[in-house]
């Protein structure tokens, strides 16, 4: 289904989410940065009081607590990230085995607060922006389910352009498409918050966090 105002819809999901990143990744003027999130700020505040202006924040967050999530769709999730654990450990055991769940050992507390600040300060916040405000928002662009979920999946990469490290932007994108994905069977808000939690933690914990900017990566 199309809408009257889908130039500005789509005027404002470049800005929201290929201009600001872009500047965030590449500007060398703090002042510039600094516009570039102010705006997306303004544009995103503007396009939630839209989205959900008739609707109270305690209504919002029952309705995300509200979906359930059969047994069969935590196994899937639970296997297909342990055939991406078990691969990226082993990769690190060969070529980087001196960084193998080094913070893990060395500096558990450490590893304990990344733990907690990435999962509520970086996971909630990317999930709801780029999987629940996305996919109510830009739904009525028309796309097809298997385009929504690709653009959703580059967006998502070009989301993490401020890394500057091609192997992020490869492995952001099929996370993308896999969150993406997740989200259009289930409509949990937290499986793919505990989805997202799990991929990104364990790059940190086997001991490749640094491309992230994770300390002591």
């Amino acid at each position: 289904m199309k809408i009257k105002n889908t130039p500005k819809l789509v005027l404002e999901l470049c800005s929201l989410f290929v201009l600001v990143p872009a500047v965030l990744a590449y500007s060398p003027y703090a002042w510039l940065n600094i516009m570039a999130v102010i705006l997306a700020l303004c544009l995103l505040v503007e396009a939630i009081k839209q989205e959900w202006s008739t609707v109270s924040f305690s209504i919002i967050l029952a309705k995300l607590r509200s979906v359930t999530v059969s047994r069969q769709t935590w196994y899937r999730i639970l296997g297909k990230w342990f055939v991406f654990a078990s691969i990226a450990c082993l990769l690190v055991y060969i070529y980087l085995p001196d960084k193998l769940f080094h913070v893990l050992i060395n500096q558990p507390i450490l590893w304990l607060i990344i733990v907690l600040i990435y999962t509520f300060l970086s996971v909630l916040p990317q999930e709801f922006l780029y999987r629940t405000f996305f996919f109510k928002r830009y739904a009525v662009l028309g796309l097809t389910q298997s385009w929504f979920i690709f653009l959703n999946a580059l967006l998502f990469s070009l989301g993490h352009l401020m890394f500057h490290n091609n192997l992020v932007m490869v492995l952001t994108f099929c996370g993308g498409l896999l969150f993406a994905y997740t989200y259009t069977q289930t409509k949990s808000f937290i499986a793919i918050c505990v989805e997202h939690a799990l991929y990104g933690l364990w790059l940190f914990t086997v001991g490749i966090g640094g491309m992230l900017a994770f300390p002591g990566g």
